[in-house]
Formats: C-alpha cells, structure tokens, sequence
C-alpha cells in the first residue's frame, strides 16, 4: 500500500492528531531528515497536507506543552517548565541483532511494570524495537515537594535507569533460553564486554527536552512498517504492521498508580544539596505535646490527603529526632484513624524510601498549599505567627520554656 493511502483513511488521520494533542511534532521525509520545528497537527487535514509534501513519518514528543508552537530552541530551563504541563514515560527498547530480543526484553519490561500494578502500553517501533508507554496521568502530582511536570528529563531518567538495573539479569536469562544458553547468545551478539541484557538490547534513558518518539499508527521511513499498538510483544508478527494489515483498533496507552514505582527509583534521582536556612531541633526528641497544631491535626486521622500527609509526617518526625521504629510505629497509629486507612504497602514503601536518604528533608513550609494549606489541617495558634516551616515550632516551644526558667 502506498503511505498515502494509508494516511488518506480517516480512521488512521483521527488516530495519530489525538494522539498529538497537545505535543510538539516532527514531520520526516523519506531520506530521515526532519522539516522545521516547531509543528503540531491539530486536524486530520493538517497530516494530509504534509503526506501530499512529501512527509512519509510523524514523531511526537513525550513532553506535553500548553501551545507547542511556542517553543525555541534556546529557551532557558524555567522558560520549558513554564511552558511544560507534563510529560509521558516512553521506554524505548532496540535490539542490536535480532528483533526477537526486543520482544523478549519488552516483555520482561512489562510483567515488571505489573507487579507495581502499572498497564503499560506497548507499540512496535516500526524496526527492530518496541515502545512502552506510562501516560502523565498514571504519576503523582508532586514528588519532594516539586510538581512532577517540572521533574523532566530527571524524573524519567531515574525510572528507567531504576527498570533497567532490575530487569537486566531477568532478560539475560530469557536470552539465553531462547539462543541455547550463553555461549550460544554470546555468538549472536558477537562476545560480551560485559555480562548484561543491554549487550544485545538497548533501553534509552540520556535524553534531553524536546525528545521525540516515532508517534503510533505512523510509517516507518525504511521500513515502510507502521508503529502499531500490539497486546502481546512475544506474539507480535512484523506482517500485521504492513499498511494494509494495520489493526487501528488498539489503544496507545496505558493505567495505573505510578507512585510506588517513583519512590522506588527515586534513589537514582541526582543528589541534592540540603536545604539550609531552618531552626529546627535537630539532636533533640520533640514531644508529641510540643507539636504544633497542623501535624496534630494530621495525626488525628485524615479522609482526604493521606498520601501526601506521609511525606510531612516523615520528614517532620525525622527531623524532630524520632527514631524509625518509632517514626513506623506514629505511622501505624495514624493509620488507624484515618477514614479510610490506607493500604500498608503504601505507607512501608513511602517510609523505607526516606529512611534510605542520607540527606534530612524538611517538612512541607507552612505556606505549601498542596501539603498544608489545601487539607484544613493549618489551625494557627499563637506561637505560630512568624514562623514559615512546622519544623520551627518545637525549637520555638523549648525556646519559651527555657526563658520561663
């Protein structure tokens, strides 16, 4: 089938502009080399009138920009986090040799991803790869008191540097198998410099801003294959990706809570300095008597910003010089007030993860609307008034209590 006829069915043109939405977009030519950017397809006929100028491929980038068109090229990294409203997980899979390691390696991907309960979408590159997918939707709003949108590339980096290091040796072992054992894997990919799975196959993590992605249900331009949506990457037969077998039937997308799954690899997020600038009692056990009003408030169980409230009770209780059997315990009994609790797995996953940091993070400040000021639990009394983190309060209870004797 010619590209054009294939771009020309309606049902293929509404595919690929939903799928655009709100993305910057890249057409090709068929010698790979790419039009000018920035581009976005906001109708059917707008990918029509680029196929008839002799555009054969769409890439799409995995950032989500209020209004892609104002995008530059120098622009600054808080000018792109102004502009950003999100950003899509892509892992992108290639094999080196044989596009059967490819469906080896993305299935392993993908029973990883389901044991943290995430359904990830899958898509056939269009070569020797496949593409899967974890949407925006599935990630929190926040993660250490930052907006998610605003954690790119960083974010998505440590997420699949934290899958590869998990899955390396699971698809070493399933290559292996499937070659005859490691010797006979070792003569496939030519020798191993090192005993990995990314010896034969590569997952991409070093991208920048504005990385793009062949977008699904489009061409491949030497190929001539289409990058289709498929359920089963071991059952995948490159034949259905001909334009004339294309099933447009499957969705390019994916559903889940990613959270578990952040604060897991939230260890291979680059080191930050500790912030500085605080009183707080640091070396000294708080009392729970001298806790101030919001984390009390938080302690007396909550219906609605239980997740959240994890991150201020941790960080609040570690720098107040509880222990973690303690910390764990507080935890428990909150839990127990909450209406509903949440899920222990929750809690354990959240807690172990910041036991694990070296640095001491600070509580959400007292102006954070998303931590304190959103759930009600701010009550001010008045040894609140000038202090701008809940931290401060205890130092400024001992303080009073110290001047009194």
């Amino acid at each position: 089938m010619d590209p054009k006829d294939y771009y020309s069915r309606k049902d293929v043109a509404r595919r690929i502009v939903e799928f655009a939405a709100n993305r910057e977009v890249a057409c090709s030519l068929p010698d790979g080399s790419f039009l000018k950017r920035p581009d976005t397809l906001v109708y059917p006929g707008d990918l029509i009138q680029r196929v008839e100028s002799g555009v054969i491929s769409f890439h799409c980038s995995v950032e989500l920009w209020k209004d892609p068109l104002r995008l530059k090229s120098e622009m600054k990294a808080e000018e792109l986090d102004e502009l950003r409203i999100g950003w899509d997980l892509l892992i992108d899979i290639d094999a080196k040799f044989s596009l059967e390691h490819s469906k080896i390696a993305a299935s392993a991907v993908l029973e990883f991803l389901s044991d943290f309960g995430i359904k990830a979408g899958v898509k056939f590159s269009g070569r020797r790869g496949f593409h899967i997918f974890i949407p925006f939707s599935c990630f929190p709003e926040s993660v250490d008191l930052r907006p998610t949108a605003s954690l790119y590339p960083e974010l998505p980096r440590a997420i699949v540097e934290f899958v590869k290091s998990k899955v390396d040796k699971e698809i070493l072992e399933r290559l292996a198998s499937f070659e005859g054992g490691y010797a006979s894997l070792s003569r496939a990919i030519g020798g191993f410099e090192k005993f990995s799975a990314f010896e034969a196959v590569e997952i991409e993590s070093n991208w920048g801003s504005r990385h793009l992605f062949r977008a699904p249900y489009t061409i491949h331009h030497k190929t001539l294959l289409v990058s289709v949506p498929v359920r089963d990457p071991l059952s995948f037969d490159p034949e259905s990706a001909r334009p004339e077998n294309a099933d447009l039937s499957l969705e390019f997308s994916g559903s889940g809570d990613a959270s578990t799954l952040v604060d897991e690899a939230s260890a291979f997020l680059p080191k930050k300095k500790p912030k500085t600038g605080v009183r707080h009692t640091a070396g000294v056990k708080v009392p729970e008597s001298a806790f101030p009003p919001c984390i009390k408030n938080i302690l007396s169980g909550l219906s609605d910003g239980r997740k959240r409230s994890i991150f201020t009770l941790v960080t609040f209780l570690r720098s107040s010089g509880w222990s973690a059997k303690e910390i764990e315990s507080a935890l428990e009994n909150w839990n127990s007030r909450n209406r509903p609790p949440l899920r222990e797995n929750t809690i354990r996953t959240q807690l172990k993860w910041h036991l694990r940091q070296s640095r001491r993070l600070l509580p959400p400040g007292c102006s954070n609307e998303l931590f304190i000021g959103s759930l009600g639990i701010c009550r001010p009394d008045d040894v609140c008034r000038g202090i701008k983190n809940p931290v401060q309060y205890p130092a400024k209870i001992l303080k009073r209590g110290r001047r009194k004797k």
